[in-house]
């Protein structure tokens, strides 16, 4: 029985070399285990490498797809790390701060202003009177007034509708007032209206660019003041437009009647224009009545067009020292 054992382990033994033998020859060369860790898990080398080689293949991946993302994606391309060395570098950057002489001084471009309004020549005195002289001795104005209206019913007048020191001139009438401007050194038509036909006057007030007159019907539907206001417009060609006209009635139960045809009834309005509806007399202190054209008046100047009204109002016409009448030539050579 012993020696069967034996002869069964004497055959393993050499099985065994046989297969180291083998091994050897075939130059499989199998490592020793150094530590106990490598004794109690002789597979932990193997798992290692099979790990660095899992990981090597996922860092191709993502660069793989790193590089797809960038050429199809470049919005995406965003780092999700930001390395230390970076991160370093910005924070030194951030804490540096440049001293306060060294920065750049902005400098102050000045932007030309854009001009909205073109500027208008001052015009003196000499030529608005030059140019209103001439246009009434050329009675430029019949061809805008009515046919009707007779030369002995017409005077001329010069009021400061605005603000400036050219005045208005008015040719007034027994039908209707026509107002013009010397804008330029031309005398320009401006606006006209219809006096009052119960009195044939009409209402100025200096300085605040507004008129205005009686109208409606006394037997009807009552009357009321028709105001006009006018505004500066240097871009216009008479340099005064007339902006809004307003409506004030005079009796209470207009109000209801003038306001169902669209008239401009401004009770906001009416303090600024001195304009005071609940009262008889609804103008305030600032207006002033220009009375009937063929009314004398002591207070506001009106003048006819003849030759001797003009010499009042504007002064002789200077004579040209260069031309000769023929009364003078025959003097000047009856001596020689």
């Amino acid at each position: 029985m012993k020696k069967n054992i034996l002869k069964k382990s004497i055959s393993c033994c050499l099985a065994f070399c046989a297969v180291l033998l083998c091994c050897h020859a075939c130059g499989t060369e199998t490592e020793k285990p150094d530590t106990i860790e490598d004794i109690l898990n002789p597979r932990r080398n193997e798992q290692e490498t099979e790990t660095e080689t899992s990981s090597a293949h996922l860092t191709e991946e993502t660069q793989e797809s790193t590089e797809y993302q960038s050429l199809f994606f470049p919005e995406t391309n965003i780092p999700t790390e930001v390395p230390e060395t970076y991160a370093a570098e910005t924070e030194t950057a951030s804490e540096f701060v440049l001293p306060s002489e060294t920065l750049p001084v902005a400098v102050t471009v000045p932007v030309a202003e854009t001009e909205t309004e073109t500027a208008v020549p001052e015009i003196s005195s000499a030529e608005w009177e030059t140019a209103y002289r001439e246009f009434l001795e050329r009675k430029s104005f019949q061809r805008q007034i009515s046919a009707d209206v007779q030369e002995a019913d017409t005077r001329f007048l010069l009021l400061y509708l605005n603000q400036d020191d050219i005045p208005e001139l008015f040719i007034q009438t027994t039908m209707e007032v026509l107002i013009y401007s010397c804008h330029n050194g031309r005398v320009v038509y401006i606006d006209h209206f219809y006096p009052s036909h119960y009195t044939y006057n009409f209402y100025y007030r200096p300085y605040h660019n507004t008129l205005g007159s009686l109208q409606g019907s006394v037997m009807a539907d009552g009357t009321y003041l028709e105001i006009y206001e006018f505004e500066d417009s240097p871009l216009s060609a008479s340099g005064l437009v007339l902006k809004t006209t307003y409506c004030y009635p005079t009796r209470d139960y207009s109000y209801e009647i003038y306001a169902e045809r669209g008239m401009n009834i401004d009770l906001d309005k009416a303090p600024e224009l001195d304009v005071h509806p609940d009262r008889a007399n609804n103008l305030g202190s600032s207006w002033i009545t220009i009375p009937d054209v063929l009314e004398a008046s002591p207070c506001i100047p009106r003048y006819e067009m003849t030759e001797e009204d003009l010499d009042a109002l504007f002064g002789s016409k200077e004579t040209d020292p260069t031309e000769e009448t023929e009364e003078t030539q025959e003097k000047k050579y009856a001596f020689r």
